[in-house]
């Protein structure tokens, strides 16, 4: 929300494949001053919403485990932020193949940037996101931390950001 409100992007997709979250992010739209129109099934199509200074944001579920070209094909987007997604083992495979099929997806089309940001809560875990990302033909590089603090959050809590694209 906080970069719909300050950056004013002109679209911006929420997803993720619970239903209750996707209820919140529904509630937390509304919450924020934004209206949600009526569309298709966002299970494969996401719900458009826009306000007054005319961001379309959409609410999207999406499961790395089970995504179709045609949800890939539904985003249509230049930059993906992904946050607080590299906590599970068990779905770092399918999350890592995801950003490679959208990668190989959108090369066609326009330049696709990835940044994923992340609370290194196991270093075990973020290792295995990286030697997965390598796996998948994708290269990573982190992103000088920034010196301003934004947002409130326990400073003794590695954060960490990786920009993923393609290895050429």
């Amino acid at each position: 929300m906080v970069i719909c409100k300050s950056c004013c992007p002109k679209k911006y997709v929420f997803s993720d494949c619970h239903q209750k979250v996707l209820s919140k992010l529904r509630e937390n739209i509304h919450l924020n001053g934004f209206v949600l129109t009526d569309e298709d099934d966002y299970t494969e199509k996401p719900e458009r919403v826009k306000d007054s200074d005319t961001v379309q944001m959409s609410v999207l579920e999406l499961d790395w485990e089970s995504v179709t070209e045609g949800q890939l094909s539904h985003i249509d987007t230049d930059v993906i932020i992904a946050a607080d997604v590299v906590y599970d083992p068990d779905v770092i495979t399918s999350f890592s193949n995801t950003l490679c099929k959208l990668l190989l997806y959108k090369k066609a089309e326009k330049w696709l940037d990835i940044f994923v940001a992340s609370t290194v809560r196991n270093s075990e875990t973020y290792k295995l996101f990286q030697t997965k990302l390598d796996e998948a033909g994708l290269k990573w590089q982190t992103v000088a931390d920034h010196k301003k603090n934004i947002f409130v959050y326990e400073a003794n809590c590695t954060v960490q950001i990786l920009q993923v694209s393609l290895k050429m």
